[in-house]
């Protein structure tokens, strides 16, 4: 993209985020509505396959506004999620480790998520209700992350499926300290039914991971240092608590589901 011949031939205005461009002698409205991908700016030029090239709105407003290209990586989004909005105000400039909403300290609003999925309470499964890039309306959305838990990616920011859940049930995001917990342990189940509010304390709790120096087999049990028996053991509200010794690694087990759920009386039963 040619910098300096794009200042020249289109221009911005950042209190209404108005894009224009020179066209026959006059300056006409550059936008152009495109259903698949948002607003674009049409840059006049074709590739060698012949096709029109063009940017998005958002990203020529900041351009125009800045009067430098984008660093390499980097985006532009729309902080209220209307990339019709182009306003200077509403530009968020950002680097590709900054694409989750929390780093960002912006969240995808309610009208947002009822726009684009659909939700299944009974399946828990959660679909695109509109064609999002090469995504078709009604697909499911199965993309899973490292730890386990299923996400979404929408207008560049990757969000936690049962997050984005949460808040088409319930109009918003649960307020700190409280988090959302799946009540069966596992991470895909996004059913309704299966979803409640915990504290951070409660939900590490019901979580059953264990650690790659894990040697038991259990969670919260390892080998005593008698080399025989099995210590049973957990933290509450950070204080490391023992529950006692046992012959085998599964009663160990055992006990500290036990005392778990008399500490924690909210989790679900092992």
């Amino acid at each position: 993209m040619n910098l300096q011949a794009f200042l020249q031939n289109f221009r911005y205005d950042p209190v209404s985020g108005l894009i224009e461009r020179l066209y026959g002698g006059a300056w006409v409205p550059a936008v152009r509505i495109c259903k698949a991908k948002g607003p674009k700016v049409s840059l006049g030029i074709a590739n060698s396959a012949g096709k029109k090239l063009a940017i998005s709105a958002l990203r020529a407003a900041w351009i125009l506004h800045n009067k430098k290209l984008p660093e390499e990586g980097f985006y532009v989004y729309a902080k209220d999620w209307d990339s019709s909005n182009t306003k200077v105000d509403n530009l968020v400039y950002m680097q590709p480790t900054d694409r989750r909403s929390k780093s960002l300290g912006i969240e995808i609003t309610y009208e947002r998520a009822v726009e684009v999925f659909n939700y299944d309470e009974d399946t828990g499964k959660l679909s695109w209700k509109i064609r999002v890039g090469n995504s078709r309306a009604g697909s499911v959305i199965s993309t899973k992350m490292s730890d386990g838990y299923l996400c979404v990616r929408l207008d560049g920011i990757t969000y936690l499926q049962h997050r984005i859940i949460w808040l088409l049930m319930t109009g918003s995001f649960p307020e700190e300290p409280l988090v959302i917990d799946h009540k069966n342990r596992i991470k895909t189940d996004n059913r309704w039914n299966n979803l409640r509010l915990v504290t951070v304390s409660e939900n590490t709790h019901n979580q059953v991971d264990l650690l790659s120096t894990n040697t038991s087999g259990f969670a919260g049990v390892k080998k005593y240092t008698d080399g025989k028996r099995w210590i049973a053991y957990m933290y509450q509200d950070n204080v490391y608590k023992r529950i006692g010794l046992f012959d085998s690694p599964e009663e160990a087990s055992i006990a500290r589901w036990k005392a778990k759920d008399a500490a924690y009386p909210c989790l679900v039963e092992r």
